[in-house]
């Protein structure tokens, strides 16, 4: 047995905190910037609202999907803590070697070669094993010993380092979904802009006219003076 290759024990018990990690590194860019275009949202919408209170109709929606997307990731590692019941909430210990991961809680125990990984990815307190594209084991590097998340690293590039490098150089399925919400996001959010402008109106006096619509300046109101009869 190479000696890189000597077991790793640890053991941890998983928070909310540590699924809303790996949901957002899970999620990639994509789910990070989520939360700042619904902060611009929700601000943008307040002060259009403000602005204009006739137009509540388009920018309440727009502050609604703003905190949608603000409280998005925090709503799903809630729901996934609490419905995953033992299998995120128990003590776990495990033990990693050349054989693979082994790991013991209070109503299961299992033991799964490194074959059936496909990856690892590692954020700044979590390490990440990957069964499939949408199943993961979470190892908080809190559970590691002093000195030991290095060999913990070491041990996971030897046995899925290739295939975690070939993974991070292909763009995700996932990421292109976040960037048609965003542009999504976008057109919203101007086509919401154009329709409050729209709305704007002068009001007449008494010897004024409405104004007429100019197509090389936009809407530019002519006032005119009525002819006195």
């Amino acid at each position: 047995m190479n000696p890189a290759d000597a077991p790793i024990r640890i053991a941890y018990q998983l928070t909310e905190k540590d699924l809303r990690e790996a949901l957002a590194k899970h999620g990639g860019k994509g789910a990070k910037v989520l939360p700042v275009f619904g902060a611009c949202f929700v601000v943008m919408g307040v002060v259009s609202t403000a602005l204009s209170p006739k137009d509540y109709v388009t920018t309440v929606p727009a502050i609604l999907l703003g905190l949608f997307w603000f409280g998005l990731s925090r709503l799903q590692a809630r729901l996934a803590y609490k419905r995953g019941g033992a299998m995120t909430q128990d003590r776990v210990e495990a033990e990693l070697s050349y054989a693979g991961f082994e790991s013991v809680t209070s109503t299961s125990s299992g033991k799964t070669s490194w074959k059936a990984f496909t990856r690892y990815s590692e954020s700044k307190n979590l390490f990440q094993l990957y069964r499939s594209n949408a199943f993961f084991n979470i190892v908080p590097k809190r559970a590691c010993a002093a000195g030991g998340e290095e060999a913990f690293r070491s041990l996971l590039e030897r046995h899925l380092g290739g295939a975690s490098k070939a993974y991070r150089r292909k763009i995700k399925p996932r990421t292109w979904v976040w960037i048609v919400v965003v542009i999504v996001a976008i057109v919203l959010l101007v086509m919401s802009n154009v329709m409050i402008r729209k709305r704007e109106r002068v009001v007449p006096g008494e010897n004024e006219s409405v104004g007429r619509y100019q197509p090389r300046s936009g809407y530019v109101w002519i006032l005119e003076r009525a002819e006195v009869g």
